[in-house]
């Protein structure tokens, strides 16, 4: 009788396995482990469309640049659970595009002349939307499936063009050129999973699919003054030229992510 009475109070005080998947209330902070996910028209750096080149009438970007390479680099994602299924996801993201190259070289008469170009670009993005998990049950599985919009904001390009001719008297050539830049808008629905391999911290894989276009360029300016001695001469010129590419595209591959949650 007694020992049955100890078996029947052990099995009552028995627990379940802790929880490790987060509660409502619990926030979530996450980066990518593969790579930086592109979040300015969604995850176009494994699809066809962010390998769209720029047409570029001006000659200031370098060739074969892509769109890709301009659009806002996801840095940062979190989750906000208001209940244990339903979560916010948000998505922060920068990008810039930076290049500087200088050389020179002695010339007919023994004239040394230099070159030097820079281009820069920066861009910012954000992205929003909700999820819904799945699993109730398991401890460690979190399957997800949900929907984000993603809007980008690309900066002007800046590009800086000077050659200094070393004769008597020097000769320069300044060329400053300004191109407006562009925005990006995207709607994904997504579906992934996490892995919680500890309490609040956990491994994930997330893929896509949705519609999304780009926007880009637009009013440029562009700015030259030649000198030699006293004499100078100053043009302007001011014109239009834009680039847009839009579609529907699915992740060909997965975004991973590490994220903690608090």
């Amino acid at each position: 009788m007694t020992a049955a009475l100890a078996f029947s109070a052990k099995a009552q005080t028995t627990t379940t396995p802790e929880r490790l998947k987060p509660v409502a209330g619990t926030w979530g902070l996450g980066f990518s482990l593969n790579g930086l996910a592109n979040i300015g028209s969604g995850n176009w750096q494994t699809t066809g469309l962010e390998s769209v080149v720029i047409n570029d009438p001006l000659g200031i970007i370098p060739q074969n640049t892509t769109i890709g390479s301009l659009l806002p680099q996801e840095m940062l994602f979190g989750r906000y659970y208001f209940t244990d299924k339903l979560a916010l996801r948000v998505a922060f993201g920068l990008n810039s595009l930076g290049t500087k190259t200088t050389q020179g070289d002695t010339v007919q008469g023994g004239i040394y002349e230099t070159e030097e170009t820079k281009l820069s670009a920066f861009s910012f993005g954000i992205g929003g939307g909700m999820e819904y998990h799945c699993a109730d049950n398991s401890r460690r599985i979190d399957p997800y499936f949900g929907g984000q919009l993603n809007f980008g904001m690309i900066g002007p390009i800046n590009h800086t063009y000077n050659y200094t001719y070393q004769d008597n008297p020097v000769l320069t050539q300044d060329i400053e050129t300004k191109w407006k830049g562009g925005t990006s808008f995207s709607l994904d629905a997504v579906v992934g999973a996490n892995v919680f391999i500890a309490k609040n911290f956990a491994l994930g894989v997330e893929s896509n699919l949705g519609w999304g276009t780009v926007g880009f360029g637009g009013e440029y300016t562009r700015n030259a003054v030649i000198k030699q001695g006293n004499a100078s001469n100053e043009t302007n010129i001011r014109g239009e030229f834009k680039n847009r590419t839009s579609g529907f595209r699915v992740g060909s591959a997965s975004t991973i992510r590490l994220a903690f949650y608090f």
